[in-house]
């Protein structure tokens, strides 16, 4: 999924032009919801695990909160890791395993993978970004960096937020929820904004996308 794909675009606009119209806990709702839909539009699934992380890295976050567990934080680290890693680098360990161990199974469990279980394993959109993004608030409520819990739909915005599946970047919690919470127009900040924006789609889709075709 692309900041210049049709989807994208559309969805974006759609938001937009309703959110400065709405209270906060509208505006925070609203973005939640787009969000989902901008997910799911990608995969219902990796829309179901993506929500299933969240929750768990919550709860943990609270339980951190009240009380400080280093075990409790490497479980919660290893977990978000463990899912990131099967996705991303399945075939390449299960190759390395068995070239390493000598062990056939795991040669041929990379090779025939697809045909022995029917199950293409793909990379979730943005689940680097957003794994990372998940145990940076999770690893800064161990430390004390923040100090209160978030209100549930503040932490979905925080980790949901749409815009910032495309390309990121990777945001700390106490740079984007105040933000959240008491939105403001900036005229100048806008214009500069949407010039920025103009520029990087004209880069993306007359350079870039034509010189990844020589590569």
């Amino acid at each position: 999924m692309l900041f210049n794909s049709a989807i994208f675009v559309l969805l974006f606009i759609a938001v937009y032009s309703v959110y400065w119209f709405l209270p906060i806990r509208g505006k925070h709702y609203l973005i939640i919801v787009a969000s989902l839909l901008f997910y799911s539009w990608y995969s219902v699934p990796f829309l179901i695990l993506f929500l299933a992380l969240i929750i768990v890295n919550y709860l943990v976050s609270l339980a951190l909160l009240k009380k400080k567990s280093a075990l409790l934080l490497s479980l919660t680290v290893g977990l978000d890791l463990a899912v990131l890693g099967f996705f991303k680098y399945f075939y390449l360990l299960a190759h390395t395993i068995g070239w390493a161990l000598g062990i056939p199974y795991m040669e041929h469990l990379r090779a025939n993978w697809e045909a022995d279980y029917d199950i293409v394993i793909i990379l979730p959109i943005a689940i680097s970004f957003y794994t990372f993004q998940i145990i940076a608030y999770v690893v800064d409520t161990y430390r004390g960096v923040i100090s209160e819990p978030l209100a549930p739909r503040r932490f979905f915005v925080f980790i949901l937020f749409f815009p910032q599946f495309v390309a990121g970047p990777i945001l700390r919690s106490e740079d984007f929820i105040p933000q959240i919470d008491s939105p403001t127009i900036d005229q100048d900040r806008m214009r500069r904004g949407i010039l920025l924006l103009i520029q990087g789609t004209i880069k993306k889709v007359l350079i870039a996308d034509n010189l990844g075709k020589f590569t």
